[in-house]
């Protein structure tokens, strides 16, 4: 019973020894050029104007997750679009696929309407 776990053992050890290797000659052949301005928070070449550990409006945060929340909809979006002739054919489902989406649809659309009138999608 322990022989047949021996190829995955190996298979185990060589994946350590690969990246043992592969690190190694990576820092041998890397250059090891360290200067101040590389190690400041950003390293864009621009100088920061506050610290990293700066406090940001929570505005921005909710305008990123509206963002993530509608980009997530046109993931489930498109794909329903390039099916929908399949799905509404004569023997297949009819009319379901389309209350579906209009059902994620709605309720999509309800949040954003609360996003509106709670006042968070201004930018002042």
């Amino acid at each position: 019973m322990a022989l047949e776990y021996g190829p995955v053992g190996l298979f185990v050890i060589g994946g350590f020894v690969f990246a043992i290797v592969a690190l190694g000659i990576a820092y041998l052949i890397r250059p090891a050029d360290t200067y101040d301005r590389k190690l400041i928070t950003y390293e864009c070449g621009i100088v920061p104007l506050t610290p990293a550990w700066h406090r940001f409006r929570i505005s921005y945060y909710i305008i990123a997750l509206l963002f993530l929340i509608f980009e997530v909809e046109a993931a489930f979006l498109f794909p329903w679009a390039v099916v929908l002739r399949d799905l509404s054919g004569p023997q297949a489902w009819g009319l379901l696929p389309l209350a579906e989406m209009g059902i994620f649809l709605g309720i999509l659309l309800l949040g954003l309407v609360y996003a509106w009138r709670k006042g968070d999608l201004q930018w002042n």
